[in-house]
């Protein structure tokens, strides 16, 4: 309940403002439109400047984070990387650093391949895959192989594309860009065909996975549960999907106490 109570959202939101942005960028922006039905928001890849990527993540007070008719949607989003490439996307937010950075193979490699061991944990606890010992590690060095140089799937997990960065209450939120539906996606990335989902259940969700540093504070986020975003892409499915992440920023950490982090950051993973 302290958890709950800490996080709780009684200030406005402030939104990013981005100071730098290092490496390769992709910029996409979306123009609202009633049609189809319902109203959607088309997007296009523009210029890659700091002042669309600002523009693409909405303004610094936090009104332009989400768009659309009933305010629901980002209406862009900022690629960093592209397939390992390292970006960094620097700013403040509320007066606090951030940093949010694209993920290269050390970050999956590093302790034992421990980032890949998490996450397709983390998706097979989601949806009750029930793997073995021996088939996590069999997925987690498909997806992660032993050589740097060969192609697989955790290149596709690390560019993400930032919808939106804003502070709200105790938690600074990140939203992930993504696929509404992952099944084909993900079946590449490990290798092997997923079971069927059960009628009636939602689609296999998995978001990709951004770096971020608030106040000293780092950690891997992403998520496995996403909602409609209402952006159309020129290809039909990419950004179908919004995942919302958080980190807390570090008062919060500390009024909770260190004893609380490890259960706040699995509970954020698994949301």
């Amino acid at each position: 309940m302290a958890l709950a109570a800490s996080t709780g959202a009684s200030a406005a939101q402030v939104g990013m403002s981005i100071s730098t942005i290092t490496g390769s960028y992709d910029v996409y922006l979306g123009t609202f439109t009633s049609t189809p039905n319902p109203p959607a928001w088309p997007l296009t890849k523009v210029a890659s400047t700091q002042g669309n990527a600002q523009a693409a993540l909405g303004d610094a007070s936090g009104n332009a984070n989400f768009t659309g008719a009933a305010n629901t949607g980002p209406g862009g989003n900022v690629e960093l990387g592209k397939f390992g490439s390292a970006t960094t996307m620097s700013g403040s937010v509320a007066g606090k650093p951030i940093d949010l950075r694209s993920l290269q193979y050390g970050d999956w490699a590093a302790d034992g391949k421990a980032l890949g061991y998490e996450y397709v944990g983390g998706f097979s606890a989601a949806y009750g895959l029930g793997l073995t010992q021996a088939q996590l590690k069999a997925f987690v060095d498909i997806l992660v192989p032993d050589v740097p140089t060969q192609p697989a799937g955790w290149q596709r997990l690390s560019d993400p594309n930032i919808s939106y960065v804003y502070i709200d209450g105790h938690q600074v939120n990140v939203g992930l860009a993504g696929f509404l539906d992952v099944e084909q996606l993900l079946e590449g990335a490990l290798g092997a065909q997923l079971p069927a989902r059960p009628p009636g259940e939602s689609p296999y969700q998995a978001s990709e996975v951004v770096h971020v540093c608030l106040g000293g504070v780092c950690d891997y986020l992403y998520g496995f549960v996403g909602t409609a975003s209402g952006v159309i892409a020129p290809d039909r499915f990419s950004y179908s999907a919004n995942y919302n992440v958080a980190i807390p920023e570090p008062e919060s950490l500390a009024l909770l106490g260190l004893g609380l982090i490890g259960v706040f950051v699995g509970r954020r993973r698994r949301a």
